[in-house]
């Protein structure tokens, strides 16, 4: 068993997001919070079965750790399962496995400053998220497990996507109705990209010209939902 010590070099990841019998494809490790030491708990080439995942869960064990340099790899395997979902796949590991993806894809295509692209991301993430969201399977419990809470604008759409999906859903839209609802939940926020983080972040009060800044925030109105009423 390899150990290591540099937890700069690792990153989280969700053990929802693991598929039993399915390769992850690169090395999982667990840490030891004593230590902040990583041990090396499964091999890329050695798949994970239901008995591994039960004896983490059971253990109260949620997440596991990667190299850093192997996130792009980890994020195709996610890809790979939202897109070319497995018929034996778990809804909860989809589910796991989209809140990732979106964060990522999301955040990417915010930090790019493109309007356009950012369009296309939500509408290609509104489509997998309702595609989820309207499966039989779903519960809510499944969302609210994988659901991070950070201060990033992207964090917070991504929620409020999710909440207004599951919303829509419970009131009867139907499919494509919950995906342009989602993708617009997932740009509602995309003017505070132009605020200055400084401004967004203060603890206290905004003084006048703050405020007037935050009023100018510039709002998506290049997006244009058209959904037909219940």
């Amino acid at each position: 068993m390899s150990i290591s010590s540099v937890s700069a070099d690792y990153i989280p990841i969700s053990v929802s997001t693991l598929v039993p019998s399915t390769m992850v494809g690169i090395e999982l490790f667990q840490q030891d919070p004593q230590s902040d030491s990583y041990a090396l708990y499964r091999g890329g080439d050695y798949p994970l079965q239901d008995g591994d995942l039960q004896r983490l869960r059971s253990r109260g064990i949620k997440k596991l750790f990667i190299r850093k340099l192997d996130q792009g790899s980890y994020q195709r395997y996610l890809r790979e399962m939202i897109d070319n979902p497995q018929a034996d796949a778990p809804i909860a590991a989809r589910t796991g496995a989209l809140n990732d993806v979106v964060r990522d894809l999301l955040g990417s295509a915010f930090q790019t400053g493109d309007a356009d692209a950012s369009v296309m991301t939500a509408a290609y993430l509104g489509d997998q998220t309702a595609d989820i969201i309207c499966n039989d399977e779903f519960t809510g419990t499944d969302l609210f497990r994988v659901l991070h809470h950070d201060y990033a604008t992207f964090t917070h759409s991504t929620n409020v996507a999710f909440y207004c999906g599951m919303l829509a859903a419970e009131l009867g839209f139907n499919k494509p109705d919950i995906s342009l609802i989602v993708s617009g939940g997932l740009l509602h926020d995309l003017g505070k990209l132009e605020i200055d983080d400084r401004i967004l972040n203060k603890p206290g009060r905004l003084d006048e010209l703050e405020f007037r800044e935050i009023q100018n925030i510039p709002r998506p109105d290049f997006v244009s939902l058209h959904i037909a009423p219940i």
